[in-house]
């Protein structure tokens, strides 16, 4: 499938969702037990957990520091695993968070030079 060429920048076809991978694409901690459950022997013959071919969409930031229910540790990656904020039920398949956009602001995003 071809993607969308745009002033010369070449996008894929398949754009995440903002955050999904993060700020910097590095995805979240969770992530990791995905790979081992869905590795990337099973991603190619099932195609699970591939993010390969998509457009990478930056988590959204606010222009200064906020940590509104989600802590950030310095690799900017949440503290806790489940934070107090979202609720997971696993067995209806269903999350519910009431996290705020957390984020250490966009002077912090853009001096670590990673987009």
């Amino acid at each position: 499938m071809k993607g969308l060429k745009l002033k010369n920048v070449i996008f894929d076809a398949v754009f995440t969702a903002s955050g999904t991978l993060n700020f910097f694409g590095e995805g979240w901690p969770i992530h990791r037990l995905y790979k081992l459950l869905f590795g990337k022997w099973k991603v190619r013959r099932l195609g699970w957990f591939d993010f390969t071919g998509s457009t990478f969409v930056s988590k959204t930031t606010t222009l200064f520091k906020r940590e509104d229910g989600m802590l950030l540790n310095d690799e900017l990656q949440p503290k806790k695993m489940f934070p107090d904020h979202v609720r997971v039920y696993f067995r209806k398949g269903l999350v519910l968070n009431s996290v705020g956009l957390s984020g250490p602001g966009a002077a912090d995003l853009l001096m670590r030079n990673k987009w």
